[in-house]
């Protein structure tokens, strides 16, 4: 009897261990989770609806897990740890990954910004421009839903929606993809951008209009760097007075 009370009080101890270990894991995510206010000239607290309204005016910077934000005012909801920001919204990401806007959205629990009007994502040699923007800080994705520009040091590039993942550094256009080059422009409908390479990656049928030169293919890329071309999939190409079709073809720009 003796040995089963003593067997019932190494479980219950043991129980007890592992709970408050749990309490104690949970509250410091929870609280290594909450949004920080780093600056502001006027702060004002006030009770709303169960939560606890902070009014932020004035140089406001905002931290949450190594993420700078900065705007000119902000409502930040305590209970909720989410704000709402607005005005020269800038987000800092990291050391390079910036994105700047109007007006934002944050929602600290699950690490998300919306930015929307007057958006611009900075990244090392390119820059996106749209009017709308959520960026995933989780999984590290940015997409932009109607209408997005990116521009590099020799290519612009528009489409309808997109997406940009910052730890590859690469993009993926849908839908009324346009690739401009002072050599040629290129038309698709999926296109993938790596903005390390600048290899432009076409899936689906694909034009590319040059000044002595037109080309339509269905797969292939373009190394709008070094201008090497690899096609396939009912190739066509007029050069001048000459035509021809083929499976597959590859070509130097620069020498052809």
């Amino acid at each position: 009897m003796i040995q089963k009370n003593n067997l019932r009080f190494s479980i219950l101890v043991v129980f007890l261990i592992n709970f408050i270990l749990l309490c104690v894991h949970t509250s410091s995510a929870q609280q290594k989770r909450k949004i920080l206010i780093k600056k502001a000239d006027i702060l004002i607290s006030e009770e709303w609806q169960d939560t606890t309204v902070n009014l932020l005016r004035g140089n406001v910077i905002l931290e949450h897990e190594g993420a700078l934000m900065y705007c000119d005012s902000a409502f930040l909801y305590e209970q909720l740890n989410s704000f709402d920001a607005f005005g020269n919204i800038h987000i800092n990401v990291s050391d390079t990954l910036n994105l700047f806007g109007d007006v934002l959205f944050y929602d600290g629990n699950t690490r998300i910004a919306e930015v929307h009007y007057n958006v611009r994502l900075i990244d090392k040699t390119t820059t996106l421009y749209t009017q709308h923007l959520f960026y995933d800080r989780n999984l590290e994705i940015g997409h932009y839903p109607d209408s997005g520009r990116i521009v590099d040091k020799d290519n612009t590039l528009t489409s309808r929606n997109g997406y940009y993942f910052s730890r590859p550094r690469e993009y993926r256009f849908r839908e009324n993809v346009v690739l401009q080059n002072p050599d040629y422009i290129l038309v698709t409908d999926t296109l993938d951008y790596d903005t390390k390479t600048r290899i432009a990656y076409v899936k689906g049928p694909s034009t590319i209009t040059g000044k002595e030169r037109y080309v339509y293919a269905e797969d292939g890329w373009y190394d709008t760097q070094n201008e090497i071309v690899s096609l396939k999939t009912h190739v066509f190409m007029r050069n001048k007075d000459r035509t021809l079709k083929a499976d597959s073809v590859f070509y130097n720009d620069k020498i052809s």
